[in-house]
């Protein structure tokens, strides 16, 4: 597959994803931008006097970086199940991606030496729903356009 279009897909799908984690945070009146987050435990990982200053676009840099790792596991997954394209697949695939995120958050987490200060419980839960909406969105890119 083009490169340019799995960037495509992958901005397209991370915005999803990125939308409802944003909307959901303004709802909430908590930030669970996970462009945020990444910022923050980057800049907040060493002690206050040699503590490193990267703007969100690191963080953003990471997501859709992040993306495009999940943007093949969706097609791993697809391909090691030998199905093919469907919203289903999408929806599963998307929830076993929102636990290996969980999974991941909360290594950062713990390992972390002044991690966020936001309810983990709720923010892992609306993650599992951001990934299925990102292997949703996945989905329905390659079934309408299999490129």
């Amino acid at each position: 597959m083009d490169i340019l279009k799995v960037l495509l897909i992958n901005f397209i799908a991370v915005g999803v994803m990125t939308v409802f984690t944003y909307l959901y945070s303004l709802a909430r009146n908590i930030n669970f931008g996970q462009p945020y987050l990444l910022q923050y435990l980057i800049n907040t990982a060493r002690p206050s006097n040699n503590r490193t200053t990267l703007g969100i676009w690191v963080g953003w840099l990471l997501h859709y970086i992040l993306g495009i790792l999940f943007y093949y596991g969706y097609q791993l997954f697809r391909t090691l199940l030998g199905l093919t394209h469907s919203v289903w697949l999408g929806i599963l695939y998307g929830f076993f991606a929102g636990l290996i995120g969980v999974i991941g958050w909360y290594l950062m987490f713990r390992a972390h030496r002044n991690p966020p200060a936001i309810p983990k419980t709720e923010y892992y839960l609306q993650l599992v729903v951001a990934h299925i909406l990102f292997g949703l969105s996945v989905a329905i890119l390659l079934l309408k356009n299999p490129f």
